[in-house]
């Protein structure tokens, strides 16, 4: 049962527990891991108990989606290739578009060249001097 919204939360009764949700899509966007509004629609018609969050006919252009969304520059082509495991490897430095749940800011990905053999940690600093 839905009270009246108090700020941009309403108040749920839920197995005897009175919690706070979120009514903003927005939020709900960023927490369900930039989940796309038609997605989000089948989500709330097929999930019992979710609590219902207006979906605007207009949103704004997430910041973090549309980063995603842009292609790196490719690496330029190599004439030769690794003969051995870990003879060769390559890294890419990352930055997260919005801080982690666990506060990682950036992640490394270190791919070895013979065996494609991939290996990510995240960061929650950037290794780098400034």
């Amino acid at each position: 049962m839905l009270s009246p919204l108090i700020g941009n939360h309403k108040k749920i009764n839920l197995h005897g527990e009175l919690h706070h949700v979120c009514s903003q899509l927005p939020t709900w966007h960023k927490c369900l891991g930039h989940m796309s509004e038609q997605a989000f629609r089948q989500l709330t018609d097929n999930m019992k108990d979710f609590p219902r969050v207006k979906i605007p006919k207009s949103t704004p252009i997430c910041p973090g989606c549309a980063q995603g969304k842009m292609a790196s520059k490719p690496f330029p082509d190599s004439q030769s290739r690794a003969t051995a495991n870990f003879e060769l490897i390559h890294s890419d430095l990352k930055e997260l578009p919005t801080i982690s749940y666990h506060k990682y800011k950036y992640f490394i990905i270190f791919v070895d060249d013979r065996s494609g053999s991939m290996f990510t940690f995240n960061l929650h600093q950037n290794p780098t001097p400034s």
